[in-house]
């Protein structure tokens, strides 16, 4: 018994020091068609890297202890910047392939519980548009990168300088990350011809004034079509590309599917717990089950050669046997009847050899 609980507690270790990460979730954002965000919700951390090829506009995620052995989805509806999503690799990992449509610029991030990658494309053109970077700049704002749109805006309006609208749009960035001073110099950059112009004055008396930020930027969404409502959401309008299973086993479910049976997804670990608890609970019926039947055949003796259980002559003659007393020498000196003898001393060997197989 306990050379099988050895075995049991190794192989958990093993397995438990073998366990995959698994891929739960891959999202796009899809409503801008020059920005997508890749998400890539995994059930842990893990070690992953990635390269991109120019020449084929490919995005390649590496992710260590990882693998895939179900197929991947054919495509990805209603995304303009993202043609594909593929797999391919090896038991040690596993690798997701972005074909993006055309050439791109890549920031990566990851966050903790779950544990999620970051992948922010965006569309490449050179020289880069007054559109291009408006549409990184509402990217980020979507995804409350403040700072980081602030400073798209500053390079934007270094190479865009007389579309003073982008000003209007920079003050209330600024204006969401608590800076109302440097919000009311973008304001009054604003020019006259500016469809903000209305706009940026109204925010500029209500800054002197002291009024909230937050009036500033209920009141700015009456003159704007800058996405200020979504950017205000935690959650991203995402499209769900894939819901894999855990990595090295199951099946991709069909893209027309809602739900993903949550038993595939669980660890390998896991798993093997329960086949070591049912083992357990299984050889403790069969333990039960034999001492209930030999019970059963004791007492059938006992009644078939007419003598009492007496559990001291039994302790007794396991001690001398132990000790190496031969068999006659155990009936003198416990004063055994021959039938008595025969009964104790052959049980007595059986409980022996019962507590040297535990021992081992």
């Amino acid at each position: 018994m306990r050379r099988f609980f050895l075995i049991c507690l190794t192989l958990f270790a093993v397995c438990l020091s073998a366990t995959q990460t698994s891929v739960t979730k891959i999202t796009a954002s899809t409503d801008n068609p020059l920005v997508s965000r890749i998400t890539i919700t995994l059930s842990e951390k893990t070690d992953w890297s990635h390269t991109v090829d120019r020449s084929k506009h490919q995005l390649i995620i590496t992710l260590q202890n990882c693998e895939l052995a179900a197929p991947s989805p054919s495509g990805i509806d209603n995304n303009n910047l993202i043609s594909s999503v593929t797999f391919a690799g090896s038991p040690s990992y596993l690798k997701i392939i972005v074909t993006v449509n055309g050439p791109f610029l890549l920031e990566t991030s990851s966050a903790e519980n779950p544990f999620r990658i970051f992948l922010d494309i965006f569309a490449y053109h050179d020289p880069y548009t007054y559109e291009d970077y408006l549409a990184q700049t509402r990217f980020y704002e979507q995804t409350e990168q403040w700072d980081a749109a602030a400073k798209e805006y500053a390079i934007m309006m270094r190479h865009y300088p007389k579309q003073t609208d982008g000003y209007y749009l920079w003050a209330l960035t600024l204006l969401r990350s608590n800076k109302p001073e440097e919000a009311k110099t973008k304001l009054r950059l604003v020019s006259t011809d500016s469809k903000y112009y209305p706009a940026a004055q109204a925010a500029l008396i209500k800054l002197e004034n002291n009024e909230p930020a937050e009036a500033i930027l209920n009141e700015a969404q009456r003159f704007t079509t800058h996405p200020l409502s979504q950017a205000s959401e935690k959650s991203n309008p995402d499209t769900v590309l894939t819901r894999s299973a855990t990595c090295g086993s199951g099946t991709l479910p069909s893209s027309d599917k809602k739900r993903y049976s949550i038993l595939f997804s669980l660890p390998l670990w896991f798993w093997l717990l329960v086949l070591i608890i049912l083992a357990v609970l299984f050889l403790i019926i069969i333990d039960i089950a034999l001492k209930s039947k030999e019970r059963k055949n004791t007492a059938a003796t006992l009644s078939k050669i007419g003598i009492v259980y007496d559990a001291g002559k039994q302790d007794l003659t396991v001690r001398l046997l132990e000790r190496g007393w031969q068999e006659n020498e155990i009936a003198r000196e416990l004063l055994l009847t021959e039938p008595e003898a025969d009964f104790y001393i052959r049980r007595g060997k059986k409980i022996i050899k019962r507590k040297k197989h535990r021992r081992e």
